[in-house]
């Protein structure tokens, strides 16, 4: 009987495999096709959250697989469908929440990690149209313009920056500062290293409480995990790539941090699945029908020349490198490089 520890020790096993052979579970070859690889659903259409979106993204992305639907065997035939024979299952996971009695009779909970099987639609014969379509692309953007109206749902203070060449957050001045669009070729590179930024920008105080400008020993590797997977899940949802470009320098240390604390993805996960909903409960209401099912975008109040000045840019790391945490106000005695080495 597999145990929780063996389960969480299990899957971060896998994802410290694919970090140590250069790979992002979080970015599944997302160049094949024309689109970003869709959030994984269930054979129902609703989406898996946190840790079990990477561990079938990297199924998907290790076997082939181009469908996003997945199901249990005993779900792919109530819809007559028949799992083929000899095809492997992946495995997710989901936690029971259990209750005991301590000493003094206090009620005690604690939740158990507990894993299941599925298969991807790609695995299943016969199963009807409406399952075979993969349709689980959450919002359809249609243009730049969508987005960025999306973008301005949110409220976040952004600059961009003629002559930038670095992204960041700066807790203190609670304000994202990217390059400006132009400078990103193709543009829509833009939107991913915004989203990235956007994660952080999650974590202020005000929102998630996950950052704090008096974090002088933040740890800042931990943060960079949060938003390289948040982004992803941001950018999957509105049907862009993500740029990742820029992780290479910590992949070595997220590997390491993952040896020591087998947790610590599934906390990075959870992290980033929460700021990805935080972002996309702002965003989505701008491009959604109303209640006739008419499309009518909510446009909101722009700043003057907003839209021309925020349309794309480049991946911190395409001019000089980054020489301060990103997402605190700049500190010159510490580095990002000097964070690294010392870890």
């Amino acid at each position: 009987m597999t145990t929780s520890t063996s389960a969480y020790t299990d899957i971060t096993l896998q994802i410290i495999k694919a970090l140590e052979e250069g790979r992002q579970p979080w970015n599944p070859e997302w160049t094949e096709s024309a689109a970003p690889l869709s959030l994984p659903r269930r054979w129902t259409g609703e989406s898996y959250q946190g840790i079990n979106v990477l561990m079938l993204w990297l199924a998907a992305a290790e076997r082939g697989f181009r469908s996003s639907r997945w199901f249990t065997y005993r779900q792919a035939r109530k819809v007559g469908g028949q799992v083929r024979r000899g095809e492997r299952s992946t495995r997710v996971v989901y936690f029971e929440t259990r209750t005991r009695l301590n000493d003094e009779d206090e009620e005690i909970h604690h939740r158990i990690l507990k894993r299941y099987a599925v298969f991807n639609a790609d695995q299943i014969d016969n199963l009807p149209p409406e399952f075979q379509s993969d349709d689980s692309s959450g919002v359809s953007t249609g243009n730049r313009g969508d987005i960025d109206r999306m973008i301005v749902q949110t409220g976040a203070n952004i600059t961009e920056r003629q002559g930038e060449s670095d992204a960041y957050y700066l807790v203190s001045a609670d304000r994202v500062v990217v390059p400006h669009r132009d400078s990103f070729d193709p543009v829509e590179q833009f939107y991913g290293v915004l989203m990235h930024e956007l994660v952080h920008w999650t974590g202020n105080r005000n929102r998630l409480g996950r950052l704090s400008r008096d974090d002088t020993d933040k740890d800042y590797a931990f943060e960079e995990l949060v938003a390289e997977i948040g982004a992803c899940f941001v950018c999957s949802s509105l049907g862009v790539a993500p740029d990742l470009r820029n992780s290479a320098a910590y992949i070595k240390n997220w590997a390491i941090r993952l040896k020591a604390d087998h947790r610590m993805i599934f906390r990075a996960a959870g992290a980033a699945q929460k700021a990805a909903d935080y972002l996309l409960a702002k965003m989505i209401p701008a491009s959604r029908a109303d209640r006739r099912g008419r499309d009518r975008p909510t446009v909101a109040t722009l700043e003057p020349g907003y839209l021309d000045r925020v349309s794309a840019a480049p991946r911190p790391g395409q001019g000089k490198p980054a020489s301060i945490p990103p997402w605190l106000q700049p500190r010159p005695s510490h580095s990002q490089a000097a964070y690294l080495n010392r870890h």
